[in-house]
């Protein structure tokens, strides 16, 4: 819920929102918000992937997963970023 409100904060266009329950968050939903995303302006396309890495930055670290979930998410909204390099350590 922390990660998502600091990342919520980054859509400055958007009106404050709740986080979903966990049963409303799934691949299906995911890929129909991305093709609803897509559709809006290039700046608020960046805001969201800024909120996007607020989010999966916010605890110090990035799995793997949370780094190539944005950058699934980036390609989606057609700002691809390239594959992420995750240290060995």
């Amino acid at each position: 819920a922390h990660a998502f409100a600091a990342g919520w904060k980054k859509l400055v266009e958007l009106p404050p929102a709740t986080l979903p329950s966990a049963s409303a968050c799934t691949l299906a939903a995911f890929d129909k918000s991305l093709d609803t995303l897509n559709t809006v302006a290039p700046r608020l396309k960046r805001q969201l992937l800024d909120a996007g890495v607020t989010c999966i930055a916010i605890d110090g670290r990035t799995s793997l997963e949370e780094a190539e979930l944005l950058r699934a998410m980036a390609d989606a909204l057609e700002c691809p970023i390239p594959p992420f390099l995750m240290d060995a350590a």
